[in-house]
């Protein structure tokens, strides 16, 4: 008979199956899903790349995820179905090396169990591997190179290996750009007395593989890191901008920026003037007054670009989102997602108090990542589907609190009952408001 961790594990391996098999058959239903606002802009660039060999992308779009899928024509078949089949593979792969990452860091391989399990049947998270979004390539990329920046022993090869797969990363998505400096600077801080040539190796592969000389930055005649800074800042700070309206906000400001280029004013010239005369009418404190009263209800929101799209959703409708979706179906896939999503946040102080005292290794990567996308989109447009990337984050996180819930909270001081429980109540405040 098979031990009890080992059934436990074939379980949910089998339950995601299930969600993978049920949400592919929801994609197919009713006609096939229709796409919803940039997958409609990433299958146009890839299928003029692989008819003309130019990305006809604008230079606010990471050009790495529509060059790869514009390489999947050169395949037999339909290149949509490749792309679904490897996304959905590239879901359990992210699982398995955050499973891994998991012992390493918090020494305990139930946390680790518990928290893959937690990834695995996230119905949202398995659902972005059949969107024609960067998400899952970038955390596939990200998630690569923290296994491999982690790892006991790693030499200048592995950390060389990592700089090429952040590179990779940035040019999936930008957001990861402000946290570079940590990761380049890891191997300074391993053991032994000679880090140089492997910071070395790895700052020159990242630098290598974000540069304009890489075949789809060549093909996209920009750089291969996304411009898009000016622009989520912008929107960012916009007060017109609400949770279901920010589709609209964003296209009305991209057209208000080619009028300006068209006029020889500069697409940034037009934004830092935006921003400037933002910051004059209203004042920096009234600013971040008003970023902190909306901009953590965005990021935290339960309802994602998943839910958006099940029936009734404000992305839901003819040609958009799931077609021919049974209302039940749909109801229970918002509800279990919510309810998954929910209990992670309700977890996720206690953990974050946790890792002082149980991580191990470079723990403290785990808390600096989250703290760092909560300063980032404090000022930067937020919208669920940016917190993807913090997903595994804010899983692992929740493990280890429900690993001390377990234990029991008596041996825990006074104060930290009260920051875990305030948290939990302010953060599902955020996710509910």
């Amino acid at each position: 008979m098979l031990p009890s961790p080992r059934r436990a594990a074939v379980g949910i391996l089998c339950l995601h199956g299930l969600l993978q098999g049920l949400l592919g058959w929801l994609y197919c239903a009713g006609g096939g899903k229709g796409l919803v606002g940039d997958e409609q802009t990433y299958r146009a660039a890839a299928e003029a790349m692989a008819t003309t060999g130019r990305l006809a992308l604008d230079p606010l779009w990471p050009p790495l995820y529509p060059w790869l899928l514009s390489r999947l024509y050169l395949l037999p078949g339909d290149p949509l179905v490749w792309t679904l089949v490897l996304q959905a593979l590239a879901v359990p792969a992210i699982v398995w090396l955050w499973w891994r990452l998991g012992e390493r860091l918090t020494g305990s391989a139930s946390v680790a169990a518990l928290g893959a399990t937690g990834l695995l049947l996230y119905p949202p998270l398995v659902a972005y591997g059949h969107f024609l979004w960067p998400e899952i390539l970038h955390l596939l990329l990200l998630s690569l190179a923290l296994w491999l920046l982690t790892a006991a022993g790693a030499t200048w090869r592995s950390a060389l290996a990592a700089g090429a797969l952040l590179g990779l990363a940035l040019g999936a998505k930008a957001l990861l750009l402000g946290f570079l400096p940590v990761l380049v600077l890891l191997p300074a801080r391993a053991e032994g007395s000679r880090p140089w040539p492997s910071l070395i190796a790895l700052a020159a592969a990242v630098a290598l593989l974000a540069s304009p000389w890489t075949p789809w930055a060549r093909a996209h005649s920009s750089p291969a890191v996304a411009g898009s800074l000016e622009f989520n800042l912008r929107l960012g700070i916009d007060r017109e901008v609400g949770r279901e309206r920010s589709g609209e906000a964003a296209w009305r400001l991209f057209q208000a920026m080619e009028k300006a280029e068209a006029r020889g004013t500069g697409r940034r010239a037009f934004l830092r003037r935006q921003l400037a005369d933002e910051l004059a009418e209203r004042g920096p404190w009234s600013i971040a007054r008003d970023q902190l009263q909306r901009q953590y209800f965005r990021l935290l929101d339960h309802r994602t670009f998943f839910h958006d799209q099940l029936p009734t959703g404000p992305r839901q409708g003819p040609e958009r989102g799931y077609q021919g979706v049974p209302s039940a179906v749909g109801a229970a896939l918002r509800v279990g997602s919510s309810a998954i999503y929910l209990l992670i946040l309700t977890l996720t102080p206690l953990g974050l108090l946790a890792w002082r005292r149980r991580g191990q290794g470079r723990w403290w990567l785990v808390p600096a990542f989250l703290v760092y996308n909560f300063l980032l989109f404090f000022a930067l447009y937020a919208i669920s589907r940016y917190r993807i990337q913090m997903l595994p984050f804010l899983t692992l996180t929740a493990a280890l609190g429900g690993a001390e819930l377990k234990r029991g909270m008596t041996a825990l001081p006074a104060w930290e009952k009260a920051i875990a429980l305030a948290g939990a109540v302010l953060l599902l405040y955020l996710a509910l408001g």
